[in-house]
């Protein structure tokens, strides 16, 4: 078995044979069972090629699409944490649309077995998860792995609390006194920007940082990191929406709660764990201090590429001078879509020039030793938003000044 690349999908490749050493009427009836179970495969991992021949023996050779494996697992196991549950050995039986075929899947020690069997012959598969779970990206923003299929391997994508979403100024309440939101960073501790192939983001650590105050109250919330939305052109880009109209980027700063936890990833797991500062960008005057973002981009042009901020860049001065906000209790806008942050979005855009927003356009979301993927985004990191979602009946409110 070996895992390759066929037009940048990622296949697993399995060869199997048996050497029957019988007539050729059991031949060709081992031949009949062969072709039975694997068409029953092809409709229900939807094989990309698979072929079976006679040659002294019955072989088989098929490609199962990566990404199609860890759709129909994690389907199969209805919105179970796979990841969790990845060395525990359990079965899942589904009987096929013929009575008399049976197709088993088994976890054991990080491995799928896919075993099917007919009149008392089986063909057993051993998939190694490691390699599924690796395959290139399984999500992204085209339309074969774009938010509208974020929910098959991202069950909370389909939650209750999800964002983006619209802000309707005329169902949003004048939220009542809070403390004054208040933060503070140090440029210094901006350590790296990178390139993870669906963004730029800059790595910071979080010392000495702080954000406190309006809906987070006394909790102090530590900047894990920060990155930006953008489209392929002006008219389009950010993730939250005002009144249904969009802006060309959206920059969003992570944070998460020290006062209650200990760590990010615990954080992350918690209704009040993170907390996202969003700030709108506008075509405009050139923002010297998004340039020390935007300078470094052509280094970081493929997935993966990593570069050191030489002068730091200060988070502060990414944010508007007039501080008046919306909040509203929401998630992550990226996989896993956990319903974890409080968001804070500003009312008032920065601005930055379009040769800015153009060096963005022109980073790329593959690896320097893929070749370009052949979809509409051109191989591009664009149009990286996800679409406004419900609200629901959850509360909208502002904050600030008027």
């Amino acid at each position: 078995m070996a895992v390759h690349s066929r037009r940048r999908l990622r296949y697993v490749t399995i060869t199997i044979n048996s050497k029957p050493n019988r007539s050729d009427s059991k031949q060709d009836l081992y031949v009949s069972h062969f072709s039975l179970l694997f068409s029953v495969l092809y409709r229900t991992f939807r094989f990309s090629v698979f072929t079976w021949q006679t040659n002294c023996s019955v072989g088989l050779k098929f490609l199962i699409p990566c990404e199609s494996i860890a759709i129909v697992i994690t389907s199969q196991l209805k919105r179970t944490n796979l990841e969790a549950r990845l060395n525990n050995a359990f079965e899942f039986r589904a009987n096929s649309l013929q009575r008399f075929c049976v197709i088993c899947l088994y976890f054991v020690r990080n491995n799928l077995i896919i075993f099917v069997q007919s009149f008392g012959f089986g063909i057993a598969l051993r998939v190694r998860l490691q390699e599924i779970m690796n395959s290139s990206h399984r999500w992204g923003y085209t339309q074969e792995n774009g938010p509208d299929k974020w929910f098959m391997e991202f069950p909370q994508a389909t939650g209750m609390r999800q964002s983006p979403v619209d802000i309707n100024t005329g169902i949003c309440k004048r939220g009542r006194e809070l403390p004054p939101l208040k933060w503070r960073y140090v440029p210094e501790h901006t350590k790296s920007l990178v390139n993870p192939g669906y963004c730029w983001r800059v790595d910071v650590d979080g010392t000495q940082s702080q954000l406190t105050g309006g809906p987070l109250f006394d909790n102090v919330y530590k900047l894990e990191q920060f990155h930006c939305h953008w489209g392929c052109e002006n008219g389009k880009g950010s993730e939250h929406t005002v009144d249904g109209v969009s802006y060309a980027g959206e920059l969003h700063l992570v944070h998460w709660n020290t006062s209650k936890y200990n760590s990010f990833s615990e954080a992350a797991s918690a209704p009040d764990g993170l907390a996202v500062l969003g700030v709108f960008l506008t075509p405009g005057e050139h923002n010297s201090e998004m340039n020390r973002i935007t300078d470094l981009l052509r280094f970081i042009k493929h997935k993966g590429d990593r570069v050191t901020l030489p002068y730091g860049c200060d988070p502060a001065k990414l944010l508007p001078s007039v501080t008046t906000y919306w909040t509203y209790e929401g998630s992550l806008t990226t996989p896993p879509c956990s319903e974890c942050v409080i968001w804070i979005v500003f009312k008032t855009p920065i601005e930055v020039s379009n040769d800015q927003l153009e060096a963005m356009r022109d980073l790329n979301c593959y690896d320097v030793k893929e070749e370009c993927p052949c979809n509409e985004l051109n191989g591009k990191v664009i149009n990286n938003f996800r679409p406004p979602l419900p609200l629901g009946n959850r509360e909208l409110r502002e904050f600030g000044e008027h």
